[in-house]
């Protein structure tokens, strides 16, 4: 009960703010003296007792003060080293002039040779009022990176295996050649 009345009177959380309390994460939609309930993405109503809130960490995700945009792109194994030199100037351009960048944070950089592309790692922080407005900035610059690619020459990677079958040797005699090659997309 004294937690609930702490949680009340120091405001640490207000309704409407989402949060992650141990492992439930979900909209503050009250907040008793016993338990605070929350909506979870799935629309569930949790209620999670004061007690529990006290002895677990504690997340406010609307507090933030800014947001993580970080993917992986896979350029095709047929992007040249020009087009991914292209491709990379081009994001970073698109992320560092972005008004809502945290210019200090941006980073567009080739990151390895992949299973089946080349990755490009795209790291930045953005502000943004919440996490609705985020969704819809990422929107944007997600579909602008694609424009990037194909301006560049380059393409998107599709994951590939490539399955080769040689026929069975005979006698410890050595192998020819395979004769058959399957690819899977």
């Amino acid at each position: 009960m004294i937690g609930g009345i702490s949680l009340v009177l120091d405001q640490t959380v207000k309704v409407g703010e989402f949060l992650k309390v141990g492992d439930v994460t979900g909209a503050i939609e009250e907040i008793g003296l016993r338990s605070i309930r929350l909506r979870t993405s799935d629309r569930t109503l949790v209620s999670v007792p004061i007690g529990q809130v006290a002895s677990v960490s504690l997340e406010n995700f609307s507090l933030r003060d800014k947001f993580w945009f970080h993917h992986i792109l896979g350029l095709s194994y047929e992007t040249t080293a020009d087009q991914l030199r292209s491709v990379l100037a081009g994001i970073a351009r698109l992320l560092s002039e972005h008004p809502a960048a945290d210019r200090d944070s941006v980073r567009a950089s080739f990151l390895r040779f992949g299973t089946s592309s080349f990755e490009i790692e795209m790291f930045a922080h953005f502000y943004a009022e919440d996490m609705g407005r985020f969704f819809g900035l990422q929107e944007n610059l997600l579909l602008r990176i694609m424009d990037i690619v194909q301006s560049c020459g380059a393409r998107i990677a599709i994951p590939t295996q490539a399955l080769y079958v040689a026929p069975k040797a005979t006698n410890g005699a050595a192998r020819p050649e395979p004769e058959t090659v399957a690819e899977q997309r």
